[in-house]
């Protein structure tokens, strides 16, 4: 009986982190949550992608291959569900699975630290931590979202090549460290103290790529208004000279 309420959670658990999932991916489209069919777009994604997240989950443990299934599952539905640019949305399903992974990882960092425990046993432990672990990844899962959705709308879509260059390598270059150091924290042999640096140098990664972003979208939007307002001058020069013109004629 335990281990079917347990089961129930676990359920309820992963339709939760969907529907976030795909509050995210939609409202980065920028779908219309409004009309009857947006509506039924947005939960029969997220019902979907809880049965496969499920079901993949009855077959075997989490592993960083699986990541890709469920990007692949997010995109494919993007495509044939929503508007947008291809890249639009590749990049939804990617930084979607990306924040996953980071608050999963941070959030059992800060218990395993808290509890002295390894990682792996959090894991497989049913009980009030694990409860407690699950609410806090939503909840930074849904933080770090909309804090994304902040700093990111159509501008971000019109930068310069230059500008993506250095998004990408910025991005991809935290997400090896991110790697490393989540392989070091899985060690039961490190200190207290040092889980604990790791743990800062993750939290600190993710900040570095939200204001890497921020600084990015902001300067694209400074540059684009200062070429408006060229543009603006250059054609009141224009408009000026056509009228001296006309009134010499």
């Amino acid at each position: 009986m335990e281990n079917f309420g347990w089961n129930i959670f676990e359920v309820v658990a992963t339709l939760c982190e969907q529907f976030i999932i795909f509050y995210f991916i939609c409202s980065f489209l920028e779908h219309d949550f409004k009309t009857p069919k947006g509506k039924t777009v947005y939960v029969f994604g997220a019902v979907v992608g809880a049965i496969l997240v499920t079901f993949i989950n009855c077959f075997a443990l989490y592993d960083w291959w699986l990541s890709g299934i469920y990007v692949l599952y997010w995109f494919v539905f993007s495509l044939l569900f929503l508007y947008g640019k291809p890249f639009s949305k590749l990049l939804a399903a990617v930084l979607s699975d990306v924040v996953s992974i980071c608050s999963s990882n941070i959030v059992t960092g800060i218990l395993s630290i808290a509890l002295n425990s390894p990682p792996a046993q959090l894991y497989s432990t049913h009980g009030m931590y694990r409860v407690i672990g699950m609410l806090m990844c939503q909840t930074l899962n849904l933080f770090l979202y909309n804090l994304i959705l902040k700093f990111v709308n159509k501008t971000i879509f019109e930068m310069k090549k230059k500008e993506w260059i250095l998004i990408i390598s910025v991005f991809f270059i935290s997400t090896l460290s991110f790697a490393v150091i989540q392989i070091a924290l899985n060690e039961s042999r490190l200190s207290e103290a040092t889980s604990l640096m790791l743990l800062l140098s993750e939290i600190g990664l993710i900040a570095l790529n939200i204001i890497c972003l921020y600084i990015m979208v902001s300067l694209n939007k400074s540059n684009r208004m200062t070429e408006e307002l060229k543009l603006r001058e250059q054609q009141q020069k224009y408009d000026i000279q056509y009228e001296i013109g006309r009134a010499h004629v």
